[in-house]
């Protein structure tokens, strides 16, 4: 039996005043990022914020295939 995990999904314009909990995982579904939260500071941080052109793109393009 498979397990599907879901994450919480929101749009940048409330995920840039949100304080998440530390290590919570949230979809910007604006920017089609992950943001990661550490408990105090609002807006967590972009993960994959380091990825170039290329790769950045094709995992945007991973997350609307897989995030609904």
């Amino acid at each position: 039996m498979s397990v599907q995990v879901k994450r919480r999904r929101e749009a940048a314009s409330f995920l840039s005043t949100y304080v998440g909990a530390v290590g919570e995982l949230l979809v910007d579904t604006t920017a089609w990022r992950v943001q990661v939260h550490d408990g105090a500071t609002a807006g967590g941080a972009s993960g994959g914020s380091s990825l170039g052109g290329a790769e950045s793109a094709e995992c945007a393009r991973g997350w609307r295939k897989h995030v609904v």
